[in-house]
C-alpha cells in the first residue's frame, strides 16, 4: 500500500518525522515494512507491506494512529469524528434483505457539478497512482485511502425508487463499471433498487448508475458487508478492486454512519450541492465487541520479560480496559485472544528485549506417525530420512515430485469431513493414485507433453480413527524415455518400468519387494489385475496397469495419444515397520579378492508361471557359491503354450578360486530346485 508522507502530516505532528529515514525506522520498529520510496509530482511516497491482519493500517489515518500510539505522538481528531450540520435522519428508502450485510448508510446530496477534482485531490490520487476521473468519484477515493473505509456515489436519477441491500437472483446480470457483464447467482450480494441491481456489494459498482458528466443529484452509501462473502464473490469473479481488498480483510463496522457525514462534506466541497434530509443509517445485525480475559502474568510467562503499564499499552491502541477485561475497538478486528493483546505488548515493550535462552530439552521432532518400536525421537528422525531416501530414488529415476489436493470425492476416499468447502469433495483421500492421474491429464492436455513420470510422497487417511498414514504412489505413462541422439528409439512406458522402479526401491530400503498374488479391489478399482507387493512375506502396497478413465473421464484427444499408465503405491508406515522388525542394516565387506564364473542355463515352463518365481527358485536353491542371479533372456514359442526364460548365474568364492566339479555341483541343485518348484526342463 501505497501512503504520502504530506498526507500523513495532514493527521499527525510528524516532527522529526519528517525526515523519510526517521519514519521508515519508526514503521520498521513497531513491526510496518517499508518496501520502497520514490518521488512522484514532487511528494514522497512510502510503499509499504501491510500484512493481511492488520486491515486498519491500508489508509493514512491508520499510519498516522499507529505511530501516535508507539510515539506518544497527539493525534488529530479523525476526519469523520468532526461536527457537520447534516441531520441524523433522511427520508430515502433503504432495506436490507440479508445477514452478509449488517449495516448500510445513505444520504443525498442534491445539486452538485460533475468537473475535474481540486488540485490539493487530484494530486494526491495522481501520486498514489490513481486517475482522477471527476469531483465526486475522486471524493470516493479519497475517502477511502484517508479513513480505509469502502464508500460509493449513485447518480441518484439512475436508481428506481429505493436501495434493496439482498442476495442475487439466480442467472440475474449486472454490467460493472470494468464493462463487463456478470452473472449471478444466490452466493453473490448485491446492491439494488426497486428493480434490478445496481452494484456488486463489496467489489464493484454498476455502470448504469454510475456517476457522469450530467449527474446532478447522488446517493453517498457506506456498509459494513461480510467478508467472506464478499471474498468468495471477488475471487469467483476474479476481480480485486481497493474496495473489496478492504472488505476482504474486515473494515470497521462502526463506520458507516461517520464515513458518510465525512464524505458528504468533502463531495461538497469538491462539488457542491446540499444534503436532502440527513443520514439515513440502518442496522440489521448490532456490532457485540469482543471481550478478552487478559491475563498479566502470561505475558512473562510467553515472552520471558515484564513490561511495565500494560494496561496503558491497551488505552493507547483505543481498547477499553476493566480490570483484567479487555474490549478491543471496533477497528482492530485481528484483537481476539489474549495472546493478540500479548503481541501487541510485545511489540510495545521492543522485541529487541525477548531475551535469548537455549531450549531446556533436545530438538527431537516427535513424529506421532512413526512412534514404533524403537524411541520416538529416533523413529521421526530415521522415518524422515527413509522418506527422504525414496524420494530420491524416484527423482534418479526422472520422475517429478507432485503435490496434490489431499481432499477427494466419496470414490477416493473415507475419512468424512464434517464441514466441506466443496461438497463434491468431502472426503479426505485414501489412496495418492487419483491425484497423480489428474496431474498426468493436466500435463497431457496443457502441456502437450507425452512423458509422464510422475510420485507424490504424503499422507492418506482410513475411515476409523481416522487414521494417519504415509503412502508413495508413482505414475508412468507415454515415454519412458526420448528419441536419442544415438539412434536409440523412444522408449515407451511399459509395466516392466515400474517394476523396475519397484525393485529400485527395494535396494534403497535393503529388502526385497516381490509380487504376491493379485490385488483385492478395495479402494483401487481404477486398477487393471493390481498385484500386491510384499516385504518380508507381507503385504505393503499394490502395482499394476491403470485405467485412467475410472479417475478422469473427460479425456481430450491429446490425453488419448497415450495407450497405458502404469503405477504403484505403497504403505510407508507398514514398509517401515517391516524394515524395523528385520532389522536391515548397511553392511560392508571388502571386495572380492577371486574371479567370479558364470552359467547360462534356459528353463522351459509353462508359459503361466511367473518369471520372478524362476529367479526365486535358483536362488532359494542352497547351492553353494552362488552370488547373484538375473534374468536375461524371454522367449515365447510359437503355437505352444511354453516360453524359455533365460537366467545368468554367477558364482564366487571369498577362499579360492572354484573348480569346474564344484561349479557344476551348484548348478545341479539349482536345476532340481527350479524343475520341482516349477515343473521346468532344460532347454537344449
Amino acid at each position: 500500500m501505497k501512503i504520502l508522507v504530506s498526507w500523513l502530516a495532514d493527521h499527525l505532528d510528524l516532527g522529526e518525522l519528517s525526515k523519510t529515514d526517521e519514519l521508515i525506522s519508526a514503521l520498521t520498529r513497531f513491526g510496518i515494512e517499508v518496501e520502497e520510496t520514490q518521488e512522484s509530482g514532487g511528494q514522497t511516497v512510502l510503499e509499504l507491506e501491510i500484512t493481511a491482519n492488520r486491515s486498519d493500517l491500508l489508509c493514512h489515518y491508520g499510519i498516522a494512529r499507529e505511530l501516535s500510539a508507539s510515539l506518544g505522538k497527539k493525534l488529530q481528531p479523525s476526519p469523520d469524528s468532526l461536527s457537520s450540520d447534516i441531520a441524523d435522519s433522511g427520508d430515502f428508502l433503504i432495506e436490507i434483505q440479508t445477514d452478509n450485510c449488517s449495516r448500510y448508510s445513505g444520504l443525498v446530496i442534491n445539486g452538485v457539478k460533475i468537473a475535474p477534482s481540486s488540485e490539493h485531490v487530484s494530486s494526491r490520487l495522481d501520486s498514489l497512482g490513481l486517475r482522477p476521473i471527476n469531483n465526486v468519484v475522486d471524493a470516493t477515493n479519497y475517502a477511502l485511502f484517508d479513513l480505509n473505509h469502502p464508500v460509493h456515489a449513485f447518480d441518484l436519477d439512475k436508481l428506481d425508487g429505493k436501495i434493496v441491500v439482498r442476495q442475487a437472483e439466480a442467472g440475474e446480470k449486472i454490467t460493472l463499471l470494468d464493462g463487463n457483464e456478470y452473472e449471478l447467482n444466490p452466493h453473490d450480494m448485491v446492491i439494488a433498487d426497486a428493480s434490478k441491481a445496481v452494484a456488486l456489494a463489496g467489489v464493484m459498482g454498476g455502470l448504469d448508475t454510475a456517476v457522469t458528466e450530467v449527474t446532478t443529484n447522488i446517493l453517498l452509501e457506506a456498509a459494513y458487508f461480510n467478508p467472506t462473502s464478499v471474498r468468495k464473490t471477488a475471487r469467483r469473479f476474479g476481480i480485486s478492486s481497493d474496495s473489496s481488498y478492504r472488505f476482504e480483510r474486515g473494515a470497521d463496522p462502526q463506520a458507516p454512519s461517520r464515513i458518510v457525514r465525512y464524505l458528504a462534506n468533502l463531495v461538497m466541497k469538491e462539488a457542491g450541492g446540499s444534503p436532502s434530509g440527513g443520514v439515513i443509517d440502518i442496522t440489521r445485525l448490532e456490532y457485540e465487541p469482543v471481550t478478552i480475559i487478559f491475563r498479566k502474568e502470561r505475558v512473562k510467562q510467553v515472552l520471558g520479560f515484564e513490561v511495565e503499564d500494560q494496561t496503558e499499552i491497551f488505552k493507547k491502541i483505543g481498547c477499553s480496559v476493566d480490570g483484567g477485561n479487555v474490549v478491543p475497538p471496533s477497528w482492530r478486528n485481528d484483537l481476539q485472544r489474549e495472546i493478540d493483546l500479548i503481541e501487541e505488548v510485545a511489540r510495545f515493550g521492543g522485541f529487541d528485549n525477548i531475551p535469548t535462552s537455549l531450549p531446556a530439552l533436545p530438538g527431537v521432532t516427535a513424529d506421532f506417525n512413526a512412534a514404533l518400536k524403537t524411541p520416538v525421537g529416533q523413529s521421526a528422525t530415521r522415518f524422515r530420512e527413509f522418506r527422504l531416501s525414496l524420494a530420491n530414488t524416484l527423482k534418479a529415476f526422472g520422475f517429478d515430485h507432485c503435490f496434490t489436493f489431499t481432499f477427494e470425492s466419496e470414490k477416493f476416499g473415507e475419512a468424512i469431513i464434517s464441514n466441506p468447502l466443496n461438497e463434491s469433495l468431502n472426503r479426505m483421500r485414501s489412496t495418492l493414485i487419483p491425484g497423480l492421474c489428474r496431474m498426468a491429464q493436466v500435463r497431457l492436455d496443457k502441456a502437450g507433453t507425452r512423458e509422464i513420470r510422475v510420485f507424490e510422497l504424503e499422507k492418506t487417511f482410513k475411515k476409523k480413527i481416522p487414521e494417519e498414514t504415509y503412502a508413495l504412489a508413482a505414475l508412468a505413462g507415454g515415454a519412458f524415455e526420448s528419441q536419442r541422439y544415438d539412434g536409440r528409439k523412444e522408449d515407451t512406458s511399459t509395466l516392466d518400468h515400474m517394476l523396475g522402479v519397484l525393485e529400485a526401491i527395494g535396494r534403497s530400503v535393503r529388502t526385497p519387494l516381490v509380487l504376491g498374488d493379485v490385488a483385492e479391489n478395495t479402494r483401487a478399482d481404477f486398477y487393471e489385475d493390481a498385484r500386491v507387493v510384499l516385504a518380508n512375506g507381507k503385504p505393503v502396497g499394490k502395482i499394476g496397469t491403470i485405467i485412467i478413465e475410472k479417475v478422469v473421464s473427460d479425456r481430450s484427444k491429446t490425453s488419448s495419444q497415450v495407450n497405458n499408465f502404469y503405477g504403484l503405491e505403497i504403505d510407508l508406515l507398514a514398509l517401515f515397520e517391516i524394515l524395523q522388525e528385520v532389522g536391515t542394516k548397511i553392511q560392508y565387506r571388502p571386495l572380492p579378492q577371486f574371479p567370479s564364473s558364470e552359467r547360462d542355463m534356459a528353463f522351459v515352463v509353462d508359459a503361466g508361471i511367473e518369471v520372478g518365481k524362476i529367479v526365486s527358485a535358483v536362488q532359494s536353491g542352497e547351492a553353494p557359491f552362488l552370488e547373484g542371479a538375473n534374468l536375461f533372456d524371454i522367449f515365447v514359442m510359437k503355437g505352444k503354450k511354453q516360453k524359455s526364460v533365460g537366467v545368468r548365474m554367477v558364482f564366487r568364492s571369498d577362499e579360492r578360486t572354484l573348480t569346474d566339479e564344484e561349479i557344476n555341483a551348484s548348478v545341479e541343485k539349482i536345476v532340481a530346485a527350479v524343475t520341482s518348484s516349477c515343473g521346468a526342463e532344460i532347454r537344449s
